[in-house]
């Protein structure tokens, strides 16, 4: 198998880019201290792509900072998956939006 990174798979499926032979995408959510402990010393000796949906509210209690920088600088992308992981359905369209906001200023600033 050949994982893909998500900028990769975006590219195939806007732009028909071509990818190798049996393609995967390897995502991760929520930022569990097993992603880091277990999944990623994996990816890292495999040389695999894969992506870390990050909840910044919860950093510090599942993944540190200095964990997620890790991960980063040696190939895993970090993404946005809310600030919280709240059910965001229930939340006004504002408050999504703030959510969304929130987190992807908190990457930003600390990746």
């Amino acid at each position: 198998y050949n994982p893909l990174t998500m900028d990769q798979l975006y590219d195939y499926v806007v732009n028909g880019a071509a990818v190798p032979e049996k393609p995967v995408v390897l995502t991760f959510d929520d930022g569990y201290a097993d992603t880091y402990s277990i999944v990623y010393p994996i990816m890292k000796e495999y040389g695999f792509a894969a992506t870390v949906f990050i909840n910044p509210g919860d950093v510090g209690t599942r993944l540190t900072w200095d964990q997620i920088r890790e991960m980063h600088k040696n190939g895993i992308t970090i993404s946005n998956h809310g600030f919280q992981h709240i059910e965001m359905g229930q939340l006004s369209e504002a408050k999504q939006i703030e959510n969304i906001t929130k987190a992807q200023e908190a990457l930003a600033k600390e990746v």
